[in-house]
């Protein structure tokens, strides 16, 4: 987010120093900055990534607090603790391979 940020504010700031005819250098020097986020941006797919995360340590916070309150799978204390790590460890395995798909890059073979 930090660097979205950073390119929005530099793109703002190139459009102003256009408009008031300053420094040619200084002017490209930051278009090129611009065209450098934006392209580790797209390279790393820090977005889809961050989103991924997210949605990641989201489901695992209510499969927490479903636990802790007791409910669905984990209301009997015979099987609650062994059911938490069946359904962490599919989540997990989930992400992992949506990992996978998402950081591939095109033409890999995937070895």
């Amino acid at each position: 987010m930090l660097l979205k940020v950073l390119t929005l504010l530099l793109g703002g700031a190139v459009t102003v120093l256009a408009a008031l005819n300053s420094s040619h250098v200084l002017t490209a020097s930051l278009a090129a900055a611009i065209v450098a986020a934006e392209g580790i941006q797209q390279l790393f797919k820090l977005q889809p990534v961050w989103l991924d995360y997210r949605s990641t340590a989201n489901a695992l916070r209510r499969l927490a607090m479903s636990y802790i309150m007791g409910e669905q799978r984990y209301h009997d204390p015979k099987t609650r603790r062994k059911n938490l790590a069946e359904d962490t460890q599919t989540l997990l395995a989930s992400e992992a391979s949506n990992w996978d798909k998402l950081l591939a890059r095109p033409g890999d073979s995937g070895s």
